[in-house]
């Protein structure tokens, strides 16, 4: 690394990243492709959406799956939370499609917090909060909930329009109701507004606008993500220096001048990457009518399995073994070539953010494994 490159207050953040690097002898890593009971789950709550993310995942996969009007109901909430792997989940995160989609979405939230659930998040991407109705009901149902993650993507109406895949939107409208949670749910101190942009080479130099905007809105954190690309293709990678550190993130650490928490996932390179991924070791993902999948990154699909099929853990389906012995083999021989296809760019992969505390004015790296 030369050190004449890289911001002092960058330089610390990553020599202290490596210095804790080297003290890891032990790395994280799946010790076996046992299953245990999950302790989060990803429920999707409609497979309808608005928008047509050119980034999206699980539209990379399969291009026609948000064009079902399937919506989960209370019988299959009810039933995942009585059932033995239900009494382990503590965190659900909501989401679709579009989970702010569904007619009966605060109401059937009382279902996991009954059963002890302690975080709920939803996960929106933004064109629901054009809805002036939906905005009124977030205002007045938000204590039910811990986390409002806000996929914008954009600042202004011509990127927000491409980024989402569709012709026009009411984008003022949309950032005053954001303006109006935030704003309304302020002393609620359990609940976190965060607005995220997925980064790629046409708008990373918007980095510090969005930091600015997001701001403005009134939001508790700023989060930039990695585009995750399914296949073994680094077309819509950013490029990255020695010091695998974005020269635009890189100025964004050299100020602790912000007024709001900002995430930054390092880039997708094996240094930043780790043989393990939380949602093979933790995380049930389910869609609406019960089918499962062993990934929140790889559409649900019968050949997987469905709950009632698997009520004593759902998780602990032949997909998800044979995954993690692909993990188990890679690591074993440090070739990360062996790793499932769907993988080997997985941010789900990394090891850690940058993350800046608006309130400690300090930046650092946050282990996630």
């Amino acid at each position: 690394m030369v050190k004449a490159l890289v911001p002092k207050p960058v330089l610390y953040v990553v020599h202290s990243y490596y210095k804790q690097q080297s003290t890891r002898f032990n790395p994280v890593h799946f010790r076996s492709n046992e299953m245990p009971l999950p302790k989060y789950l990803s429920l999707a709550f409609t497979l309808r959406c608005r928008a047509v993310c050119p980034h999206c995942y699980l539209l990379q996969e399969n291009k026609n799956l948000f064009k079902s009007n399937e919506q989960v109901n209370g019988s299959l909430l009810r039933s995942i939370f009585r059932s033995p792997s239900g009494q382990t989940i503590k965190s659900l995160s909501c989401g679709g499609g579009e989970a702010l989609l569904h007619p009966d979405f605060f109401e059937l939230l009382d279902i996991p917090i009954a059963a002890g659930v302690k975080h709920i998040q939803v996960v929106t991407n933004g064109m629901s909060l054009m809805d002036d109705d939906i905005t009124q009901r977030i205002i007045k149902e938000h204590k039910k909930l811990n986390n409002i993650q806000i996929s914008m993507d954009a600042t202004n109406h011509d990127d927000y329009v491409k980024t989402k895949g569709i012709k026009n939107c009411n984008f003022k409208g949309l950032c005053n109701n954001i303006k109006k949670i935030t704003a309304a749910t302020r002393e609620n101190l359990k609940l976190a507004v965060v607005i995220s942009f997925v980064i790629n080479p046409e708008n990373i130099s918007k980095v510090p606008s969005m930091v600015d905007f997001a701001t403005n809105l009134g939001a508790d954190e700023c989060q930039f993500l990695n585009i995750h690309v399914v296949k073994s293709d680094e077309s819509g990678h950013v490029s990255y220096g020695k010091d695998f550190l974005h020269t635009e993130y890189k100025q964004l650490m050299e100020s602790a001048d912000y007024d709001i928490n900002i995430s930054i996932q390092p880039p997708l390179v094996e240094e930043y990457l780790d043989y393990y991924c939380k949602s093979l070791e933790s995380l049930l993902f389910v869609s609406p009518s019960g089918k499962l999948s062993p990934c929140s990154h790889i559409p649900w699909n019968k050949e997987y399995g469905s709950l009632q099929d698997n009520r004593e853990n759902p998780q602990d389906i032949p997909k998800s073994r044979e995954m993690k012995k692909q993990f188990i083999d890679a690591f074993q021989k440090k070739d990360s070539n062996l790793l499932p296809e769907v993988c080997k760019f997985c941010n789900k992969r990394a090891k850690g953010l940058f993350k800046f505390d608006s309130e400690q004015k300090k930046w650092h790296f946050f282990y996630l494994h």
